[in-house]
């Protein structure tokens, strides 16, 4: 099961500089918010620490999934999601195919790399889980993951297609956060979640017709994805190189279920029809010759997507060989009339069971990865706040923004937002502290 790489960033960005300078030269401003501006610059370092590891450890990818969610929601609270800071990023596609790396300073770039890169993290500790057999929940536990992953994928799109080239033009990003790059690999996540599903019933034994329906709604998520990764391929601009494989990969996988499908279609069929289960084990015969076919490929050739099954083809010879003998059985059967006089069945016309009925839906971010758990983990403020919560940008210069409740015999009245002085900001840190 293949995912996706990290994007990575080269860049070693000062972000506390970078924000303190909007920051006014005062003791009450300054003393609040150095600790916050270098907790930012801390997380930004410990980010592309995370995304330069090599580690495919479970634990590792859970960690670095932690750093990438916390650094997202303060890259996307107020006030650092204004953008006032002018921060030049640069980014890298995950297999190093552009020569230079994207460029962008209004802060979007940075958002929707580190959205990617939570996404890939999701689709490989889905991945790490989907083949760990002694996990009693590790299928409903990949299915998760796979679906946040997709919503990763999908929040990144939303972003890039409600700014529509204002301030990041598609071609200016690197290769992974292309709009159909994305549309690719959001189908590819849920395709996986779906896989999840049948993994699911076959492990349970559930019956022929069962699994010959959900096999064939793996079939259908398989081509919907390599359907997006084909227009991606298409499109060229560097994605018919990043895309490439994966679309082959894709169609091989898709291959492989719909044999699937087609070998639960003929443990489903009665006697009565025994021509048309050998037409379905037929079918599934020259799928699953042509897939293992496929494995013995050199990387040139189906743009390397053959070499990803080199590691499954001892599995693929022997379904292979255990269906020819039972597919040549039930010929011989057939030939002496055991189950009657029949006509024979053209393989090519025997139509799949109709696909399950299955929904897997992308899971946003927010549902995911709540800020109230990423600003808690951070040291922020409860209620998901940002670490430089309460200043905001006005002609270059940072004033505090101070919530003040409604008083008053009105009962209950909600808070206001009011800006203060200096001097009322001083105070008022001072008054918190006496407090405490």
């Amino acid at each position: 099961m293949e995912t996706p790489g990290y994007t990575t960033t080269k860049e070693h960005i000062d972000l506390s500089a970078a924000y303190r300078h909007f920051i006014p030269e005062t003791a009450s401003l300054t003393r609040k918010t150095l600790e916050a501006c270098d907790e930012l610059n801390k997380m930004r370092r410990e980010m592309k620490t995370a995304l330069d590891q090599k580690s495919e450890l479970l634990p590792h990818r859970q960690a670095a999934r932690e750093i990438l969610v916390k650094y997202y929601w303060q890259l996307t609270s107020p006030p650092i999601s204004h953008g006032k800071a002018r921060i030049e990023a640069k980014w890298s596609d995950s297999q190093k195919l552009s020569r230079k790396a994207a460029k962008d300073s209004s802060g979007l770039l940075e958002v929707v790399n580190v959205l990617f890169n939570i996404g890939a993290s999701s689709a490989a500790i889905a991945a790490l889980l989907f083949n760990s057999p002694n996990r009693p929940d590790r299928l409903q536990s990949a299915k998760r993951h796979f679906e946040e992953a997709a919503g990763a994928f999908e929040e990144a799109l939303r972003l890039l297609e409600e700014d529509a080239g204002r301030r990041l033009s598609h071609a200016s990003l690197n290769l992974d956060l292309r709009p159909l790059a994305l549309h690719g690999m959001r189908g590819v996540m849920l395709a996986y979640a779906v896989r999840c599903f049948y993994e699911k019933a076959q492990g349970e034994k559930k019956t022929a017709a069962v699994l010959a329906k959900l096999a064939h709604q793996v079939v259908v998520s398989y081509a919907a994805a390599a359907s997006r990764l084909q227009e991606a391929v298409r499109s060229k601009g560097g994605l018919e190189t990043l895309c490439a494989r994966w679309h082959a990969y894709i169609d091989l996988e898709r291959s492989y279920y719909e044999a699937q499908a087609h070998v639960h279609a003929a443990d489903g069929c009665p006697l009565s029809l025994a021509s048309a289960q050998a037409g379905h084990l037929a079918r599934a015969e020259a799928l699953l010759a042509s897939l293992h076919h496929a494995s013995l490929q050199p990387a040139r050739k189906l743009n390397g997507a053959g070499v990803l099954l080199a590691a499954h083809r001892p599995r693929l010879q022997y379904e292979l060989q255990e269906l020819r003998r039972r597919k040549e059985v039930l010929e011989k059967d057939l030939k002496n009339l055991v189950y009657g006089v029949q006509e024979p069945v053209d393989p090519s016309t025997l139509p799949l069971p109709e696909p399950s009925s299955l929904k897997v839906e992308p899971k946003h971010i927010s549902e995911a990865f709540p800020p109230q758990h990423a600003a808690a983990a951070a040291g922020a403020g409860a209620g998901g706040a940002g670490l430089l919560e309460g200043i905001v940008f006005e002609d270059g210069k940072a004033r505090w923004v101070q919530r003040k409740q409604g008083g008053g015999g009105g009962g209950g009245g909600g808070g206001k937002e009011e800006e203060s002085s200096e001097e009322e900001a001083l105070e008022v840190m001072e008054e918190s502290s006496e407090e405490e």
